[in-house]
């Protein structure tokens, strides 16, 4: 009895096996809403929302980031492609989105009305693996998921999420002028600076016109 019931176990593991290396493996030109619920679910995130008809889902992963898949170049529910996108508030400045465009690639990020969009498009015309669609909803949350702290640092923010003035090793320090480009306001209390080389090196000045209301930082 007990060798029947052992055989059956590694029966049962051996085709759920066989199953999950069948699904990985599966080419798909296509996908419909409930194809789309898989891959985020292969991708062990949680689906959270979405519309069957549009399509889209709406996915959290385990780290916190919310984010959609939608379907797009469709026909009767069947798309040809992909596009997932995670949307953040509080936009920093143009600078700072292109950078991190720079940074990362494999995706693309948009600032418009007041948002950032941070994309990845997916293209399934000539056929895409499961498996390889799992990965690239895998690294575009990787990625987006990495865009808060990304903006934080470009920001200058400390580990208490204050602002890092740096130091006072600019050539212009202690001019009475702010030559961190990373600050904007009025144009007397900025110095001429075009380029970054004095990013954190005019801390003594930037710091005292800052707390002055002088200037902000440019987000």
């Amino acid at each position: 009895m007990s060798y029947l019931i052992k055989s059956g176990v590694l029966a049962a593991a051996l085709a759920a096996g066989a199953a999950t290396a069948a699904q990985a493996q599966e080419l798909l030109t296509s996908v419909r809403h409930a194809d789309m619920e898989r891959l985020v679910e292969a991708a062990g995130y949680e689906v959270v929302g979405g519309d069957a008809a549009l399509p889209t889902v709406q996915f959290r992963t385990p780290d916190g980031l919310n984010a959609t898949a939608f379907g797009t170049s469709c026909t009767d529910g069947d798309c040809t492609g992909m596009n997932l996108i995670a949307q953040f508030d509080s936009p920093p400045s143009l600078d700072v989105v292109n950078g991190f465009s720079v940074r990362y690639a494999a995706i693309s990020a948009v600032r418009s009305d007041g948002a950032v969009y941070v994309t990845r498009y997916l293209i399934l015309d000539h056929g895409q693996t499961f498996e390889n669609l799992t990965l690239n909803f895998t690294v575009f949350a990787n990625i987006a998921g990495n865009y808060p702290e990304y903006v934080r640092t470009a920001l200058g923010a400390d580990d208490d999420g204050g602002i890092n003035f740096g130091d006072d090793t600019s050539t212009w320090a202690n001019d009475g002028e702010c030559d961190d480009t990373r600050f904007t306001g009025d144009d007397e209390w900025l110095g001429i600076t075009l380029n970054d080389d004095h990013r954190f090196k005019d801390a003594t000045d930037c710091r005292s016109l800052y707390e002055a209301g002088r200037i902000r930082l440019k987000n």
